[in-house]
């Protein structure tokens, strides 16, 4: 059980999450047995979860509906797995970080977990991710109960900036104010923020004419 959890904060404090992010959103790591640190969750797990770290996906309501694991074997094939779920229906955060949403009336997105888990690590607590590079409307509507703006803050390759323009594109069809975040190339959110702090990150948000104008 010890050597269990010790191998669990190891991964996380290697990637630089903190005590009280681990706790916040509950990660957890499964062993080469099959035991999960995270009851909550044990119903999902499978073989292809075997000593993986956890990442609980939760609904509006805290309830766990799937699990996204990252293997930590080398040489897996998978960068993550996930358990059978709408995905459409759900973004991996918005259980913790919608009251901050709310209160800004801003959301960030960005595709993957620890690029949520560092933004909000780092006090950019109305964030959320897509669960990958997709994003549907359902998830765009379940977003837009809480913030009147979008940022979209993809991954600054080839993909995160065709996504960008995807997410953009779906925000002018329904009305919703959206901007887009440049990363530079080759960077993340993630890595970003670790290498050059959130000041800089929040720098890159495009401002408004009236912004501008002062």
């Amino acid at each position: 059980m010890y050597a269990q959890v010790d191998h669990l904060m190891d991964y996380f404090k290697q990637r630089g999450l903190t005590d009280g992010t681990i706790k916040t959103f509950s990660l957890g790591y499964c062993d080469t047995s099959g035991y999960v640190t995270i009851p909550e969750v044990s119903s999902f797990i499978d073989r292809r979860f075997h000593h993986s770290a956890l990442f609980p996906i939760c609904n509006l309501y805290n309830v766990p509906v799937s699990v996204s694991a990252r293997p930590l074997s080398t040489g897996s094939p998978f960068k993550y797995v996930h358990t059978n779920y709408d995905k459409a229906h759900h973004m991996y955060g918005l259980n913790i970080t919608w009251p901050d949403i709310l209160k800004a009336r801003k959301a960030f997105i960005v595709e993957g977990n620890f690029d949520l888990l560092t933004l909000h690590q780092h006090g950019i607590t109305n964030a959320v991710a897509m669960l990958g590079s997709q994003f549907s409307p359902t998830q765009l509507c379940l977003l837009t109960r809480f913030c009147d703006e979008i940022v979209i803050a993809t991954d600054g390759d080839e993909p995160g900036r065709k996504c960008a323009a995807k997410i953009t594109k779906l925000c002018q069809s329904r009305g919703i104010k959206s901007s887009i975040l440049k990363l530079p190339s080759g960077t993340d959110p993630d890595n970003f923020v670790k290498t050059y702090g959130p000041e800089a990150f929040l720098k890159l948000v495009p401002r408004t004419l009236s912004q501008l104008l002062g």
